[in-house]
């Protein structure tokens, strides 16, 4: 299937094919513009400020519903400790890669049909250790931009 990348920070393009691919696996679907990317850069760095100071529970509650249905909060809040370990002091984090998606009824992606964006970020956590995050979310019938997965993964 087609991948679109929608917006890329240049000095990144050394982990472009990366981060592709990543993205690719869990968004593939043509990209859709549906939201600006300043905007879900804004979004995410918002969860992650969140999660980053453990406030798991509020992040949790202001979750899209298709989140909710899928994990409870115990879980959740147990995933992205595991996902992450204790990240007390965070170096640096930069935006990689904006993407955008819509899925239809049986798209066969496993996903609800609706509308998705979701953002790639590294984060340096020194003693050359990278963290990739990659934060999405779903527009909802109220109009709002909701959490639908977040997903750390260290680099090798």
């Amino acid at each position: 299937m087609p991948f679109t990348v929608s917006c890329l920070q240049p000095r990144f393009i050394w982990i472009y094919a990366f981060a592709a691919v990543l993205t690719w696996a869990y968004h593939p679907c043509q990209a859709q513009e549906t939201v600006g990317a300043d905007d879900v850069i804004r979004l995410g760095s918002q969860q992650l400020a969140y999660i980053d100071l453990d406030r798991t529970a509020e992040v949790w509650q202001a979750a899209s519903p298709v989140l909710k249905a899928q994990v409870g909060l115990p879980e959740f809040a147990a995933g992205i400790r595991a996902g992450r370990g204790a990240l007390a002091v965070i170096p640096g984090r930069s935006w990689v890669l904006v993407n955008r998606v819509t899925y239809g009824e049986g798209s066969g992606a496993g996903v609800p049909a609706g509308r998705y964006a979701s953002v790639n970020y590294l984060t340096s956590l020194g003693e050359k250790r990278v963290l990739s995050e990659l934060v999405s979310f779903r527009l909802e019938a109220d109009g709002r931009w909701r959490l639908s997965g977040y997903v750390p993964k260290f680099l090798p």
